[in-house]
């Protein structure tokens, strides 16, 4: 018997269902890099459980694997289309180039999620961000970290200080489509998406709340954007 539809499902939703129907999700495209290796990139997804394998070994313990990356956000206007009546205009913007960084921990396995703002990218700030991070995740020889970061200049320079407890694991160069922490900056910017932020404490502010209830709120959110289907199972 064929099936039918009400008149009001043609159009969009009737191309909505009948895409769903032939398989296809609605996604947004993940970053990609020309250079990068993409037999390099199969071999890393492939090691991953190896090397997470060989780690649980020496610390005779589990292991928590965590990625995490920076993020740039400053006081430059980020904007996204809304619905506006016609005689609403768009804000007035001001270029400010006035910069944030954000460094990002996550775990996709549970979603959880830590956010440290400081002002630049560097060995020094990378510094103090794993040690924030190490404290915050009771990270030690009886609780290991697996962190999984690219290969950034601040994360190889020789003054980096690797906590106790926590080992590093690098991508394979110009591959932010295996880093999962990349997913969660989207969500960090919409909390000044279409605002008018015009001072730095202002933008300090307002990231704060953001990283607090990513931390606390949302960490289902998050899990569901930074849980990758090849990602070690720990089932």
């Amino acid at each position: 018997m064929r099936e039918s539809f009400p008149t009001k499902t043609f159009g969009s939703q009737f191309g909505y269902r009948l895409l769903k129907r032939l398989g296809l999700r609605f996604r947004g495209l993940r970053p990609s890099s020309l250079k990068g290796n993409k037999e390099a990139q199969a071999e890393f997804i492939e090691a991953l459980p190896g090397v997470v394998s060989e780690l649980e070994e020496k610390y005779d313990t589990e292991v928590r694997i965590f990625t995490m990356d920076e993020h740039r956000i400053g006081l430059k206007p980020i904007l996204r289309k809304q619905w506006l009546f016609p005689y609403q205009r768009s804000i007035k913007t001001v270029m400010k180039y006035d910069w944030l960084w954000v460094y990002g921990f996550v775990e996709p396995e549970t979603g959880e999620n830590h956010h440290y703002l400081l002002p630049s990218l560097n060995s020094s700030c990378f510094n103090l961000a794993l040690k924030e991070f190490s404290t915050d995740v009771n990270a030690s020889t009886e609780r290991p970290v697996l962190l999984i970061l690219d290969n950034a200049c601040a994360h190889t320079a020789k003054n980096v200080q690797r906590p106790c407890g926590i080992e590093f694991h690098p991508l394979p160069p110009y591959s932010p489509e295996l880093q999962p922490a990349e997913r969660l900056w989207p969500l960090m910017n919409e909390c000044i998406a279409n605002r008018l932020v015009q001072t730095r404490e202002e933008l300090e502010e307002l990231v704060s709340k953001r990283c607090k209830w990513m931390m606390e709120k949302a960490t289902s959110i998050v899990r569901n954007l930074t849980l990758y289907h090849w990602w070690p199972s720990r089932v």
